[in-house]
């Protein structure tokens, strides 16, 4: 038996025979022999097949994962129809070279332009470059990436997303790499797939196809050739998780209060229409936040009134009179529009971000606010504003509301009398104003991710600062106290929509302190009802600020 290590991108645990994703080899002879102009040819249609090849893994990706997710493919897309890109690679073409060798030279400089970029977005379409790099190769070579017909371990020196969607979901038990990282997008995809995945994974060498292998994402190790002994113990393991998603099957339909009497709304997240139906199936009781923003980011150009009201209609007939929770568009930081000519910021996560974007952007913010207010008529709609650090962005967002109903209005149009109004508590400014904001407003719901990482000047996404990062540090805990007492106090509703709202860890928290509800994706939400049902708040509280 071969026991081996790395960094867990999963928790969960696969068993099954291995497959070695062995990296194609592609030619790259410098000069044609064929001709500028039949380069040109089998360009152009290579960058046709490749821009296809991507959206068919986004549609695939948008049956199997979190909408937010899928995204990396219709980013390929976009990246491969850049004309930028396109007039690099035919200039080299010009010269007499060959396709594969202009398609190398001019998507590797590229990528190492992104690699030297301070801004993480960027620094991310890197990885991108490499992953679009070899799709354009292996369309140009004709050679295909192997996948298997029966179920099996994955493993590799890398992975590229394109290689994980290729796989058939119930084909693909777990993967293994040499190299990533917990932040790239392939290790994002495994944990939207719900995938034991493992990165860093040094050693794998020697090890041939079909050897049998246990991936235990909890322990972040694998066994290769395991023990009839150690068989047999994750093979009880795997039933007892078996049995246990049967229980929480059972609970779907569960009033879901705790055993000292508080009942808790568990929401869902989402990006897309797409994801209602995951949501709904998951037991999902509203939507909690619906991300907008992914429909600026998905075609290159700003969406239309028309394109928004339909995709807000759409969410909330399907809703079929359950909350909806939309926000309004979260641009800025790690959310940037390609389209959108903004200076470069040196600090964009403390730049021109959420509503400040909005506001400055105020002819994209109405067209959004009219888009809502028409579809408020087909549902229980409320809204919701990101990144709020004063009453002044509260209040002019409220003029414009005003200013676009009444447009509406005196054009016949049908709109809900009320719409409820509520912000995204995640600055430590909104924290301090709290009680102000809340004589103001609907409804808070607190985005612990973002407020974490700035009440805490951390990065989370940084390894080099990630052990100074405590998910309980008092002023994190206290923060979401002040705000919860505040809003409570005002008689509005307070709910969390940030990654803490998916922790068992802080469920006994959020029941003593009140919150309303908990916004989290599809997978996590029954789980979180099963320990809500068994909680005893008074008694279960290991740490209040």
């Amino acid at each position: 038996m071969k026991i081996l290590e790395g960094l867990s991108a999963f928790s969960g645990i696969a068993m099954g025979p291995v497959h070695f994703k062995r990296k194609l080899q592609f030619s790259y002879l410098k000069k044609s022999e064929e001709g500028i102009e039949e380069e040109k040819r089998r360009g152009k249609e290579a960058f046709l097949k490749s821009i296809a090849k991507e959206e068919e893994f986004y549609q695939k990706a948008l049956l199997e994962m979190q909408n937010e997710d899928a995204k990396i493919f219709s980013v390929h897309a976009l990246m491969l129809s850049d004309e930028i890109l396109q007039n690099s690679v035919f200039s080299l073409v010009q010269k007499g070279h060959t396709m594969e060798y202009a398609v190398k030279k001019a998507f590797s400089k590229q990528e190492r332009l992104f690699r030297r970029m301070e801004d993480p977005y960027f620094r991310e379409r890197a990885e991108d470059m490499q992953d679009i790099l070899n799709l354009m190769l292996s369309i140009l070579s004709g050679k295909e990436v192997a996948t298997k017909e029966e179920p099996c371990v994955l493993l590799a020196e890398d992975l590229g997303p394109s290689d994980t969607i290729r796989f058939p979901k119930d084909n693909l038990l777990g993967f293994i790499t040499e190299k990533g990282s917990l932040q790239s997008h392939t290790a994002i995809l495994a944990a939207s797939l719900g995938i034991p995945a493992l990165v860093q994974c040094k050693g794998l060498r020697g090890i041939e196809d079909g050897e049998y292998c246990i991936i235990d994402g909890e322990k972040a190790v694998a066994y290769f050739s395991p023990t009839e002994e150690v068989l047999a113990h994750y093979r009880e393991i795997m039933e007892k998780k078996k049995e246990e998603r049967q229980e929480l099957e059972k609970l779907r339909d569960e009033d879901c209060v705790s055993l000292d009497g508080k009942r808790m709304n568990l929401y869902g997240n989402m990006s897309s229409p797409v994801d209602v139906k995951k949501l709904l199936k998951s037991g999902a009781e509203g939507i909690g936040l619906y991300r907008t923003e992914f429909l600026f980011l998905e075609e290159g150009k700003l969406p239309s009134e028309e394109k928004q009201f339909q995709s807000y209609r759409e969410i909330l007939e399907e809703m079929k009179g359950r909350e909806v929770i939309i926000r309004t568009c979260d641009l800025g930081a790690d959310k940037v529009l390609s389209y959108h000519a903004g200076a470069k910021e040196e600090n964009p996560a403390l730049g021109l971000r959420g509503i400040r974007f909005c506001l400055t952007e105020k002819e994209m913010f109405c067209t959004q606010i009219r888009a809502l207010l028409r579809a408020s008529a087909f549902g229980k709609l409320s809204v919701m504003l990101p990144m709020i650090s004063s009453l002044e962005e509260v209040r002019e967002s409220k003029a414009l509301f005003h200013k676009c109903r009444t447009e509406l209005e005196k054009q016949g149009v049908p709109m809900a009398e009320r719409i409820p109004l509520g912000v995204m508590i995640e600055t430590p400014a909104a924290v301090f104003i709290a009680e102000d904001l809340a004589k103001e407003l609907d409804f808070f719901s607190i985005g612990t991710n973002d407020l974490s990482q700035y009440l805490l000047a951390i990065d989370r996404q940084n390894a080099m600062v990630h052990s100074f990062y405590h998910k309980k540090h008092p002023a994190i805990l206290r923060a979401i106290k002040e705000v919860v007492e505040k809003g409570k106090q005002a008689g509005i509703s307070v709910g969390v929509c940030g990654e803490f709202a998916a922790d068992p860890d802080f469920t006994a928290f959020f029941l003593h302190l009140g919150v309303d509800k908990l916004s989290m994706n599809g997978p996590a939400i029954l789980p979180i009802k099963k320990k809500i049902l068994s909680c005893d708040s008074s008694k279960e509280l290991n740490r209040i600020p």
